[in-house]
């Protein structure tokens, strides 16, 4: 089984969180991934994830896509020190 992986993303936009948080958490969850949300705002999110390095690269874009009401501008990876 391939290693675990963890990569942290800030997403910028407009995200609605109360809308996009659990719609990331229920998409996350079906490719099981771990993800904790940071730092929601309305027009920021950071979030990581936790898991098989290419079922991340699938939520990264699932997240580019997101719901209906949410328009994701930028999705950016960050380093370790910038969380």
């Amino acid at each position: 089984m391939p290693a675990s992986h963890s990569q942290s993303y800030r997403l910028t936009g407009r995200l609605l969180p109360a809308l996009f948080v659990p719609w990331i958490q229920a998409h996350a969850s079906r490719l099981g991934l771990v993800v904790a949300v940071t730092d929601q705002g309305p027009a920021t999110l950071t979030l990581t994830l936790t898991g098989q390095e290419p079922l991340i690269e699938a939520m990264v874009l699932a997240c580019s896509l997101g719901p209906y009401a949410v328009w994701v501008e930028t999705i950016e990876a960050l380093f370790a020190n910038e969380e």
